[in-house]
């Protein structure tokens, strides 16, 4: 039984047991509209228990000691994160289930709260025994903003650095299987490397925690890279693979240049970064997927990307639509070693990659050349191809409706991909494009959708639980000097129309784009309105 009551604790006498580590538990929150209502959901606690969840309107990082000065526990480690003490103002109790969790249905939001108000939620134990036993299994805080649904809302942090074409991964996800923590490493400057302007690439990473809206630095990786990727593995390490490094050369009239990896690195909690490797290849601009069934589930296909020239020196566009690879390779996460792969039916590099319900990987679209005598000709891929992870053998190729490349790809509910944006046309006439398609996983066969309201490349993507899809900023211009914009566009559940959401505060391109774990989605960072210029903008809005 779960009751809205207020706080009719007797103080208890102290006893001197070891203490307990706080935020042990973990505790989301699911609604943030004035006047609708909101799920809370605290799991990790004591079977059984008496429960309590506190909420106010304060935050109190240097530990609200309200429990330990009104009930004596003798414990250091009962503290609360939010204000309040005597009264809060929600303080809701019951027993946690028989599986340790405590959830709070169709609670009230009064409908008078604003957009942007803050209500800071936190859930704890009650136990029989007095003494530093009385109160376990602290939550984490919650930081709820209440949310107009229209407006996109910053984040209560911002990331240290301006970056685009960056790399992340979910790092932790909730009850909803979407993501409560996400790490992102690395970027540069802009969308792409110019021989007239230094590309300096980074070496920061950071997390951001959906619970609190706040974003952590995390430990530097030990090389710089942008253009690069981040794969989480079974075991919560993350493999970071390839891209570039920079910046080389210049000053003008010499150009400047940056240098295609072959090294990787893996990060580890509470230990940092580590060397792994070096690949087999140089690559930036691949694609590293976990692979989830088969004799090699566990392992990171890494495939395609491109090479740049003899040297694996990248000096602008014109080396990343000539230098792309048809090779994969296999990282063995209990090795720690990388090994040959079956090679692509064709040369990939902005491809896209998704494990599929049907138990094979997808690598669909990208930038591809083909031999034409002594000569390469650069050219989009309409090529998706799929592989057979007991056999290892990529094959059922079928083909695009629309060539493209560096586009957004997302997975619905239903097992089916949506394709939408990303450059395409031919090497006579190159460009964002607005084309969108399905793939539909039963018939495996691309249908057509209707075209985006705008034509855009290095989109974000991100599919709702209802089987909508959200197509966030990207940039416009050319392949060759790409405008970020602010655009947002909505698909609906049916693929019948596009309708127009909010516009993004700042043009962004080339960023992170997730549905998080509270059906917000993010987008944070990515190039902006000011040439070769990156923001760290980060904002979220509702969209289930």
């Amino acid at each position: 039984m779960k009751t809205k009551t207020v706080f009719l604790l007797a103080p208890l006498l102290a006893c001197p047991l070891a203490a307990q580590d706080n935020a042990t538990s973990q505790l989301m929150t699911y609604g943030t509209t004035a006047g609708g209502t909101v799920d809370v959901f605290l799991s990790g606690v004591t079977p059984d228990s008496t429960t309590y969840i506190l909420a106010d309107t304060g935050l109190d990082l240097n530990n609200n000691t309200f429990l330990q000065t009104n009930f004596g526990t003798g414990d250091s480690q009962d503290t609360l994160s939010i204000t309040g003490g005597p009264t809060f103002a929600a303080i809701l109790s019951g027993t946690s289930t028989p599986s340790g969790t405590f959830p709070l249905n169709g609670l009230s939001l009064p409908g008078t709260l604003p957009h942007g108000f803050e209500v800071f939620w936190q859930g704890f134990t009650q136990h029989p025994t007095p003494g530093v036993d009385f109160f376990q299994d602290f939550s984490n805080y919650r930081r709820q903003v209440i949310h107009d649904g229209v407006q996109w809302q910053d984040t209560a942090t911002l990331p240290s650095v301006a970056v685009a074409n960056l790399a992340w991964a979910v790092k932790e996800t909730g009850l909803n299987g979407r993501a409560t923590k996400v790490f992102v490493c690395g970027g540069g400057p802009a969308l792409l490397t110019e021989d007239t302007v230094p590309y300096p690439t980074s070496v920061t990473t950071w997390e951001y925690d959906v619970a609190t809206e706040e974003h952590r630095a995390m430990d530097d990786m030990l090389e710089s890279r942008a253009f690069h990727t981040v794969t989480r593995l079974n075991d919560g390490r993350l493999l970071v693979c390839g891209g570039v490094t920079g910046p080389f050369g210049g000053p003008p009239p010499a150009q400047y240049f940056t240098k295609v990896l072959n090294s990787a690195e893996i990060w580890q909690e509470g230990v940092g970064f580590s060397s792994v490797g070096p690949m087999n290849g140089y690559r930036a601009g691949h694609t590293a997927t976990l692979i989830e069934s088969g004799p090699n589930a566990g392992m990171v296909l890494i495939a395609g990307g491109v090479e740049g020239d003899v040297n694996h020196e990248l000096f602008g566009v014109d080396e990343i639509l000539s230098t792309g690879v048809n090779s994969t390779e296999l990282f063995d996460p209990a090795t720690g070693n990388f090994i040959a792969g079956p090679n692509l039916p064709e040369p990939k590099a902005g491809a896209r990659a998704l494990w599929l319900q049907n138990d094979t990987l997808a690598v669909i679209g990208g930038v591809t050349w083909r031999q034409i005598g002594p000569f390469k000709l650069p050219d989009f891929s309409d090529m998706a191809t799929f592989l057979d992870p007991n056999t290892m053998v990529f094959g059922n190729t079928r083909n695009l409706l629309a060539k493209r490349a560096l586009f957004g790809m997302v997975e619905l509910p239903n097992g089916n991909l949506v394709l939408a944006g990303g450059a395409g046309g031919d090497i006579l006439n190159i460009g964002p494009i607005a084309d969108a398609e399905l793939f539909a996983l039963a018939g495996q066969q691309f249908i057509s959708l209707p075209p985006m309201p705008g034509a855009v490349a290095f989109n974000g993507i991100a599919a709702t639980p209802t089987s909508q899809v959200v197509v966030a900023g990207g940039a416009g211009g050319t392949i060759f000097d790409p405008v970020p914009v602010k655009s947002v566009y909505q698909l609906d559940a049916l693929g019948t129309a596009w309708t127009t959401l909010a516009d993004l505060p700042v043009e962004q391109g080339g960023g992170v784009t997730e549905l998080l774990e509270d059906g917000n989605l993010l987008v944070s960072c990515g190039e902006t309105g000011v040439a070769d210029t990156a923001t760290n903008s980060t904002v979220k809005l509702p969209v289930q």
